[in-house]
């Protein structure tokens, strides 16, 4: 899938390089990032993913989604075909979710929901008697 489709959903901030570039999979763990993936560096309690994009652009990732693009010198980028492509987002988690949605070809978009509620503790409806087409 092209980069351009999985971003197309996010609130871009900035982009630095070509967004037609052909990504083979999302990861938010750097040590799991193959060639070609999108690193998308999200901040936790306890641990930084910016502080892992140098080693996912080390495995060959062809895209980094981020908070803050790093200051990175051409000695730091060790990829020898091409730089990552930057995209600069406000919140990486929210981009991390979207991204995957997209990649799945969102599909909770094709989800039937139906609920059943009661009142003091009673539920009139048994899930065997709601219809297989959802309808």
């Amino acid at each position: 899938m092209e980069l351009k489709e999985l971003i197309h959903p996010l609130e871009v901030l900035e982009v630095v390089g070509n967004t037609d570039v052909e990504i083979s999979g999302i990861q938010s763990d750097s040590r799991k990032v193959e060639k070609g993936f999108l690193f998308v560096a999200v901040r936790g309690t306890t641990v930084d993913g910016h502080d892992y994009i140098q080693s996912a652009i080390g495995k060959g990732a062809a895209a980094i989604v981020c908070e803050e693009i790093p200051a990175l010198s051409d000695e730091d980028i060790q990829v020898s075909e091409s730089k990552p492509v930057f995209i600069r987002v406000k919140d990486s988690a929210d981009a991390l979710g979207k991204s995957l949605s997209a990649w799945y070809e969102n599909p909770s978009d094709n989800l039937i929901l139906v609920g059943v509620t009661g009142t003091n503790d009673n539920c009139d409806t048994p899930v065997r008697d709601v219809p297989e087409d959802g309808a």
